[in-house]
């Protein structure tokens, strides 16, 4: 029974990073995966991706292993693509301006963020700091807001209409029970 044998092979080990130790621990699982990719064997399922499907693996590199990217690209080069060191630097930097970019809120959430507000609650408070203050982290450890200027602007809107309301229908709670 793995409940009481100490079945460890599904062990995860998270590692918390600042920001400025992301490259370094990049340049580590790089070196890693440069020594495991020497031993994979022609029946590693890369070998029989196509070209693009290569290419999506270095485009995308976020959601691949590091072994993946390196072998996509190794791949690449030896089918007679000519994918620099530089060319995949500007892949994975147009990559990260595309994560980055903020992206603008629904309307109809947003307007249901405004009768909720209205209404008063804990609903119209989460859904204005949702939108005013959530941030994504991307994959070179720089953090950047979810959602644009104008809805950001819009959450926090949303946020102070929500506990003006709350503290009035509050105070006309206890007024009425007094």
């Amino acid at each position: 029974d793995v409940t009481f044998a100490g079945n460890t092979h599904e062990n995860e080990n998270l590692l918390k990073l600042r920001p400025d130790d992301f490259e370094r621990a990049d340049a580590v699982l790089k070196a890693q995966a440069e020594a495991l990719i020497d031993g994979f064997t022609d029946d590693h399922y890369l070998f029989s991706f196509s070209d693009e499907e290569l290419m999506e693996i270095v485009e995308k590199f976020d959601e691949w292993s590091m072994e993946d990217q390196l072998l996509a690209t190794r791949l690449l080069r030896e089918r007679g693509h000519s994918l620099s060191d530089e060319v995949v630097a500007e892949i994975k930097a147009a990559r990260l301006d595309g994560l980055r970019k903020p992206e603008a809120g629904k309307p109809l959430t947003i307007a249901i963020g405004f009768v909720a507000a209205l209404a008063g609650g804990i609903i119209g408070l989460l859904m204005g700091w949702t939108y005013w203050k959530s941030v994504k982290i991307d994959p070179a450890g720089q953090r950047c807001p979810i959602y644009d200027t104008a809805t950001r602007r819009q959450g926090k809107l949303i946020f102070w209409i929500s506990a003006v309301a709350t503290v009035v229908y509050v105070g006309l709670f206890f007024e009425r029970l007094g």
